[in-house]
């Protein structure tokens, strides 16, 4: 019994005549009849009935396409999971993030070390984190903890120590603080990150567990947030490890000191990924870079 076989018999069964389903297979139906009756010699046993030109399914029959489908869905997923692990070659790595600013420090030093790799970077919005189709768009994943819902992959805490700034052009107020608390921050008027993403989910309910109000006064992308600071339509929230990678030189961080918050980076790969010879790198050099405190 092969494939073949299998997969000849489904599509009989699907169209209870046999010229009909080897129109479909684009076989002659004589090689299609013989291919269910070598199918029903190893089995010893007839698989239909006749019932005028149609073929009706019998017991024996049903018992072998409830068993056939769970076979070939097996096999399916078999070959759908070696496509990726050949997509996903040892010189190609698709990396998403949460945010486009954070492990850049990381992303860069693997890239001098591994020349060869080419690193496809994608950033997330919180709906593609709980997709199920994640596991076949991207490798590694970086994340806050319970971003990501769906199973096949795991994790590791790669960034602890990752506080909560606040961003603010030269001549703001806040600008000459050395530290500001957070319940100063009620009246003034934000910047911030669409609520597509994950960082702003984080502020959101960083205030809101305070009882703080946050006074959003405009919502954009990423890229835009510097231009709109710069041009002192508000301040912006931001965290040490993305504070000198997207904003304006002149741009003063601030942290907020009372409470200390943090947003803490994790790291989690995708199972399927692993069988990459580049991904074990990945993993590895990821793991070793923020264990020696980098």
């Amino acid at each position: 019994m092969n494939e073949q076989q299998l997969r000849y018999f489904l599509k009989i069964v699907e169209k209870q005549n046999l010229t009909l389903a080897a129109q479909e297979l684009i076989v002659s139906p004589p090689a299609l009849t013989a291919t269910l009756r070598r199918l029903e010699r190893e089995l010893n046993c007839r698989l239909f009935d006749r019932n005028g030109r149609n073929l009706v399914l019998n017991t024996r029959g049903q018992i072998l396409l409830e068993y056939a489908k769970v076979a070939l869905r097996a096999l399916d997923t078999a070959k759908q999971e070696i496509a990726v692990a050949q997509q996903n070659s040892d010189t190609r790595l698709t990396i998403g993030l949460t945010s486009p600013l954070v492990c850049h420090d990381a992303l860069k030093a693997f890239l001098e070390e591994h020349p060869q790799v080419q690193l496809i970077h994608h950033v997330l919005r919180i709906s593609q984190l709980s997709s199920p189709t994640l596991k076949n768009e991207v490798d590694f994943v970086f994340a806050s903890e319970n971003d990501v819902k769906t199973p096949g992959w795991d994790g590791q805490l790669v960034k602890p120590h990752n506080p909560l700034m606040l961003a603010v052009y030269p001549s703001h107020p806040f600008a000459a603080r050395s530290s500001v608390r957070l319940d100063e921050l009620a009246n003034e008027r934000f910047i911030l990150i669409s609520r597509e993403y994950c960082f702003r989910r984080f502020t959101d309910a960083v205030f809101q567990q305070a009882g703080i109000p946050l006074n959003c006064i405009l919502e954009c992308d990423f890229a835009l947030r510097p231009t709109m600071l710069n041009a002192q339509y508000g301040i912006s929230l931001t965290t040490d490890s993305a504070k000198n990678t997207d904003f304006r030189p002149d741009t003063v961080f601030v942290p907020i000191t009372d409470p200390h918050i943090h947003y803490p980076c994790y790291m989690f790969r995708n199972h399927n990924s692993m069988k990459s010879a580049a991904a074990t790198a990945f993993w590895e050099f990821m793991a070793s870079f923020y264990n020696k405190g980098v």
